[in-house]
């Protein structure tokens, strides 16, 4: 009896061990739960760093889970908790983060790790969690049209290294490596295990960031801890910044291009946005390249970012984004309106003012109509669209803004049936012309995919030729033309100490200095 009692016992303790180890192995839908105890440490050591709580809002109806989530404002909390390969800073370069180098040959890019990876639990960082969290992303909302370029990512040759595959070649690739990267087993958890600067935490019902002390940035944060509040959904974040209980927001002006009238520190922050004015290349009227040379001269672009969209739109030289490093070696020049130059261009394909009316221009008595479509939803086209139209009609082109709704308007371009109009587009970290020159591009209206400007970008894209001979082939052709990049703004308390630059793409880049002077 007592040796069977013995026994039971014994596997008893055996069994209680392997229940403890597989409970040790899962992820918790929910980040661990801090005790009173350690909850009142912790406190007193976040005291010893902060004089007033740094709080950032999160949207409480969409996941944590930076694969799942489609709100920006999660999107951009998740960077603080899951690093990536690469970041982006200020001048679309790929900074290496988890990764310690690269390389590039046709249509391979191989990234090897840094030494010494750790997720936040203690666990290894391998590159078959890189190769998960590439697979996850890859069908993410966020980072699946990014992430389009690749085909696939597999362990190289080296154990510490892995093979991305491309569609195409493409030497601008490793800018869309900057997917976050979480521990393979938890990527469909509401809380993703992540290597960060922060990780999640919650006591009393509530969330916050807390240090991750095996993050290998090697930086020192001035706050141990970021508060999560969650935005009420009739208020927002607008409301909640007025009245203090967060420190800090972002705008990505995707409702309105407008300046906040708060009391808060600002600033601009660039993105990948474009705005632009396109043609309709099949149109008769833009047989001539004259044509589009002149309602290029026309208008005025500068007045269009300033005036339309409130100086939160930046005017650029050529098509890419001003602000790429790639861009800043080349020194073109703006578009300034010409009207002399419009004029003679129109005289030489033919429109002259009618002897009847003299306001607009005809050719063989034909009157030059010209419509611009635009999105009635949106209230900045709608003013560009109107100071376009009104600039044309200075030079003698009877043009009329057709403003109409969304689905409408997409239904015309997909049939063509516009002459002019206004639209907008996010580009890809490797500034990815896609969306414009390939056959089924989001963009593509219109415009040849077998052209000469298309097979240019290709040619651009593989490192064939530089920004400047590109961009002669685009003026040439002219699909379309560039007005703009956006702007986003971050406002902040005012109180609250903040420097450093910032990029769209990591938004709390100089977070770790952050603090209430």
């Amino acid at each position: 009896m007592k040796k069977l009692l013995a026994l039971l016992i014994c596997l008893s303790l055996i069994l209680s061990v392997f229940s403890g180890c597989k409970r040790n192995e899962e992820t918790p839908d929910e980040p661990t739960a801090v005790s009173a105890q350690d909850e009142t440490e912790t406190t007193a050591e976040v005291a010893k760093t902060e004089t007033r709580k740094i709080s950032l809002s999160y949207n409480a109806k969409q996941s944590f889970n930076p694969f799942e989530t489609e709100s920006t404002t999660n999107k951009n909390i998740a960077t603080l908790v899951y690093d990536s390969l690469f970041v982006l800073d200020s001048s679309y370069n790929a900074v290496p983060v988890l990764a310690k180098s690269y390389s590039l040959e046709k249509k391979i890019l191989t990234v090897t790790l840094n030494d010494g990876l750790y997720f936040s639990d203690g666990s290894p960082l391998t590159v078959n969690d890189v190769i998960a969290s590439f697979k996850a992303a890859k069908n993410s909302p966020v980072y699946s049209s990014r992430l389009n370029i690749f085909t696939s990512a597999a362990v190289g040759q080296d154990a510490d290294s892995i093979r991305f595959a491309l569609r195409q070649e493409n030497i601008y690739a490793v800018n869309c490596l900057d997917f976050p990267v979480a521990k393979s087993g938890t990527l469909t958890k509401n809380f993703p295990t992540g290597s960060g600067r922060y990780m999640f935490k919650k006591a009393d019902g509530e969330y916050y960031l807390s240090v991750n002390s095996q993050n290998t940035r090697n930086e020192e944060p001035e706050q141990a801890r970021i508060y999560l509040s969650p935005a009420n959904a009739e208020s927002g974040e607008l409301y909640q910044l007025q009245i203090g209980d967060i420190s800090f927001m972002y705008d990505d002006m995707s409702e309105k291009s407008q300046r906040k009238q708060i009391s808060a520190g600002t600033v601009e922050i660039p993105m990948n946005t474009i705005v632009f004015l396109g043609f309709n290349n099949n149109a008769d009227y833009f047989s001539d390249m004259r044509l589009k040379n002149a309602v290029e001269a026309a208008v005025d672009l500068s007045a269009v970012c300033s005036t339309a969209y409130n100086s939160l739109l930046k005017p650029c030289a050529t098509v890419f984004n001003p602000d790429w490093s790639a861009v800043s070696a080349y020194s073109a020049q703006t578009p300034k309106r010409q009207t002399v130059l419009a004029e003679q261009l129109l005289e030489e394909c033919g429109y002259i003012y009618a002897y009847e009316n003299n306001e607009y221009r005809s050719k063989n008595f034909d009157f030059i109509e010209i419509t611009v479509l635009v999105n009635s939803e949106s209230e900045e086209k709608r003013k560009a669209a109107k100071l376009i139209a009104g600039e044309l009609k200075e030079v003698g082109i009877d043009a009329t803004v057709e403003a109409v709704e969304f689905d409408e308007y997409k239904e015309r371009l997909r049939e063509g049936d516009f002459d002019l109009y206004i639209g907008e587009i996010k580009l890809t970290s490797d500034m990815n012309l896609s969306p414009f020159f390939s056959e089924n591009g989001e963009a593509s209206y219109t415009v040849d995919s077998g052209s000469t400007v298309a097979k240019a970008y290709t040619d651009f894209a593989a490192g064939k030729i530089d920004v400047s001979t590109f961009d002669k082939v685009f003026d040439e052709y002219k699909p379309f033309i560039p007005i703009g990049y956006r702007y986003g703004i971050a406002y902040y308390s005012r109180e609250l100490k903040f420097e450093g630059t910032v990029s769209e793409n990591d938004i709390f880049a100089n977070i770790y200095s952050w603090s209430f002077s």
